[in-house]
């Protein structure tokens, strides 16, 4: 995955880059001088605190490094761009040490009262990288923000599903009761006609009855002729009524 162009990693590194081409130019010139010659004297100073500067900044930058490599996920970075860092790192650290194996072998700084003279300016290229410093500070401060940021996103998101699934079944409970009254309403409306359609068989089968007991007493009043004429009369009652009672 490429990395973006705000990874404060490659803004340090474009500083660093810089500080390694002027050691070289500086050590280039210091190399082009006689011994004994003042000017080599005073970029031999230089480039010693150039040195001591870059070999700070390099400590720190690995440091950052080191931190990241422990949590890829956290700062999204894959683990053959953190070797690709290393070995950046190593190649820097590499030429400075160089030119400071040949400053030393030269002797071009002194080491008694020279040293003494030299000390303030390593003093003042060791306080030059408070800015990386503080860069580096700066985009670990931000990467604990953003990853904060997101953590919290991802918990406001979810507790605005879980308001969404929470409403959504509020309505589908009420939209269950409503549909369970209406049921009961149907069912006591049923019960109702039942009852009432159980009264008027009773009341009918009633009437049979007693229509019944009369015709049986007719027919006995009555002839084989009479008791035919009542039969069919019965019948036709008896349609009528099955009529009625089913209309």
């Amino acid at each position: 995955r490429g990395m973006s162009v705000q990874d404060p990693f490659y803004l340090v590194r474009e500083e660093i880059q810089d500080s390694v081409k002027e050691v070289i130019s500086n050590f280039n010139k210091w190399n082009s001088l006689p011994v004994g010659n003042s000017e080599k004297y005073r970029y031999g100073k230089e480039l010693q605190g150039g040195c001591d500067s870059l070999f700070w900044q390099l400590d720190e930058l690995d440091e950052a490094i080191k931190m990241a490599s422990k949590d890829y996920t956290r700062f999204h970075i894959e683990e053959k761009e953190i070797q690709s860092r290393k070995t950046w790192i190593k190649s820097c650290r590499k030429q400075i040490e160089d030119v400071q194996d040949q400053l030393t072998t030269e002797n071009s700084i002194p080491t008694n009262a020279q040293t003494a003279d030299s000390a303030p300016v390593r003093d003042s290229a060791r306080a030059r990288p408070s800015s990386t410093q503080a860069k580096l500070q700066r985009a670990h401060e931000e990467d604990n923000q953003n990853f904060i940021g997101d953590q919290s996103q991802e918990q406001e998101m979810l507790m605005r599903r879980q308001d969404e699934q929470l409403d959504d079944l509020s309505h589908s409970v009420s939209r269950i009761g409503l549909v369970s009254l209406n049921i009961g309403q149907e069912l006591d409306e049923q019960g109702n006609m039942l009852e009432d359609l159980e009264e008027d068989l009773d009341g009918v089968k009633a009437r049979l009855g007693a229509m019944t007991r009369k015709l049986q007493n007719v027919i006995k009043k009555s002839g084989f002729k009479g008791q035919l004429i009542m039969i069919v009369v019965l019948l036709v009652l008896l349609v009528v009524l099955i009529m009625i009672a089913f209309s």
